[in-house]
C-alpha cells in the first residue's frame, strides 16, 4: 500500500502578543516519518491567528509569521525529500465580522504569497475544495491559480459557511453545493498529475459497516465519474 500523503499536527496557533515560536520537534519528526514511510508529501495548515483579524497590517504580519516558520522546515523537507504541502484555511473559528478584512490563507493570492515568501522547490500546494467553498472562493479558478503547484488534493463538498452550526462537514463530491464538474475541468487543464484524494468523513463514524461499504462504493464511482466526464481518465 502507498501512502501518498501524511497530515502534520494541526491547529499551530501563532501568539497573539507579538513573539514568536519555532516549530516543535514533533513537526520535523513527521517530515522524517514521511521519508520512512515512503510518502511523497506533508500537508500542513498555515499557522492560525485564532482571533479576529481586524486590518491589513495584521493579515502581513500573520503572513510574515508564517514565512519565517515554514522557512525553517526548508533544509529538513530537502534531507529527507518529502515535500511539504501548504493546505488553504477558512474562517473556522468563525472570528470575522461584516466588514473585516479576509480571514488568512483563505484565498489563492494569500496562498501563492506564501509560497512564494518560502521560496523552495520543496513546498507545494493542496486544495481542501471544502476551504474554498466556506470562504467564498471560485474554487475552479483558485485550482488555475495554483496551476503547477498543485500536487496535493483534499477533494470534498459542503453547503459554504451554514451559521451557528459547524459548517466543515466534508460530505461526499456531488451531495452539497459546489460545482463539481467546473474543479475537474479545471485540474483536466492544468493537467494535475497528483493523486485525486477524497477527504469525506460526514457521518461515517456512525455507519454500520455495510452502509459505510456503499457509501465508499459510490464515493469511488462518482470520483472515476467526474474524472471520465472532464477527459482525465
Amino acid at each position: 500500500v502507498v501512502v501518498g500523503q501524511a497530515h502534520a499536527p494541526q491547529f499551530c496557533m501563532m501568539p497573539q502578543d507579538g513573539s514568536y515560536r519555532e516549530p516543535e520537534e514533533i513537526f520535523y519528526r513527521a517530515i522524517e516519518a514521511c521519508k520512512l514511510m515512503g510518502t511523497p508529501h506533508l500537508v500542513f495548515h498555515p499557522i492560525f491567528y485564532r482571533a479576529r483579524i481586524w486590518s491589513e497590517s495584521l493579515l502581513d504580519e500573520i503572513m510574515a509569521y508564517n514565512i519565517r516558520w515554514f522557512s525553517t522546515l526548508k533544509s529538513t523537507a530537502r534531507e529527507f525529500g518529502v515535500k511539504v504541502a501548504l493546505e488553504n484555511s477558512f474562517d473556522f473559528p468563525k472570528c470575522q465580522e461584516p466588514g473585516d478584512p479576509r480571514y488568512n490563507f483563505t484565498t489563492a493570492e494569500d496562498m501563492l504569497n506564501l509560497l512564494y515568501g518560502v521560496d523552495s522547490e520543496m513546498f507545494c500546494f493542496c486544495l481542501d475544495t471544502g476551504h474554498a467553498n466556506l470562504a467564498g472562493q471560485n474554487v475552479p479558478e483558485m485550482v488555475r491559480a495554483f496551476g503547477e503547484n498543485l500536487e496535493v488534493l483534499h477533494l470534498n463538498d459542503n453547503y459554504g459557511m451554514i451559521s451557528p452550526i459547524y459548517s466543515d462537514v466534508h460530505t461526499l463530491l456531488g451531495l452539497a453545493s459546489l460545482d463539481v464538474p467546473s474543479i475537474f475541468q479545471a485540474l483536466q487543464e492544468i493537467e494535475y498529475g497528483g493523486i485525486y484524494n477524497l477527504e469525506c468523513r460526514a457521518n461515517m463514524a456512525k455507519m454500520p459497516d455495510g452502509i459505510l461499504d456503499l457509501t465508499m462504493s459510490y464515493a469511488a464511482q462518482a470520483l472515476k465519474r467526474y474524472a471520465q466526464e472532464a477527459g482525465i481518465v
